[in-house]
């Protein structure tokens, strides 16, 4: 799926993220997960989103709601498209020098997310659907709490929260790109899966299973079609040359001295 790369930089990692993992262990972080679940579904969720619908400071709910936008994929698959497209184009006509390399890099990384975003959307819906939950307004409205499976209304998909999932996916993908700026992306992250409960359009437990199913499809997808990509950066640690800003030149003698 992804472009062969026309050069090999000296001392590049093999690149492959394989590493043990079986059914045991899926098992055992599902049951973790579940319990998780359970525990913040009868002690959590419910005096939570009570909180933040009637006592919760209005001018946090409006902080809160200007960044809960940065959940939703729109954005995150156009700007992955455009940089798709611009870098293959590139590529075919740099195919003979190291620049080349650089553009169907970048093209392959975008085409990582680009697939991760859709792999992870139809996970989402299904397990939106298939769980039923019953969104936070049900509480305020009806006093009506829950999960109700299968149940193809979308008053009943709350439960995983897919700006939790979206956001987590970006920021596992791009922490898997460039692992400098690892925190930064994280610490993005936080405070938008955190806005789904402040402006109570879901509960905790959802944000939760969102973001760990986020992470897991971004790993997953990384692990199974994207294994040879190499974060940017890691040629010129495993050289211990200086690294460049953002991706892994090395940092020019004058800049060093």
């Amino acid at each position: 799926m992804a472009f062969q790369e026309q050069t090999t930089l000296p001392h590049a990692p093999a690149g492959n993220v394989s590493a043990p993992f079986s059914s045991f262990h899926l098992i055992y972080y599902l049951i973790f997960l579940a319990s998780a679940v359970v525990f913040l579904d009868h002690a959590v969720d419910k005096p939570v989103a009570l909180y933040f619908k009637y006592d919760a400071d209005p001018r946090l709910v409006a902080l809160f709601r200007s960044v809960e936008y940065f959940g939703k994929p729109d954005a995150y698959i156009a700007v992955c498209l455009i940089i798709y497209l611009t870098n293959r184009s590139l590529f075919v006509a740099n195919a003979r020098n190291r620049r080349g390399a650089l553009f169907c890099r970048i093209a392959d990384w975008s085409l990582y997310l680009l697939t991760a975003l859709a792999i992870g959307g139809v996970a989402v819906t299904v397990a939106k659907y298939a769980v039923g939950r019953l969104r936070p307004r049900g509480l305020f409205e009806s006093e009506l709490y829950g999960f109700f499976p299968l149940t193809f209304d979308t008053d009943y998909s709350s439960l995983p929260s897919g700006h939790a999932q979206v956001i987590w996916l970006v920021a596992t993908a791009l922490s898997i790109m460039l692992p400098r700026w690892a925190p930064v992306f994280i610490a993005c992250a936080i405070p938008v899966s955190v806005s789904r409960v402040v402006v109570t359009s879901h509960f905790v437990s959802d944000i939760i299973v969102g973001a760990v199913l986020g992470i897991a499809v971004a790993l997953a997808v990384r692990r199974k079609l994207f294994a040879s990509l190499r974060p940017f950066g890691a040629e010129t640690a495993a050289a211990g040359l200086p690294r460049g800003r953002v991706f892994d030149r090395p940092v020019p003698s004058w800049r060093t001295a």
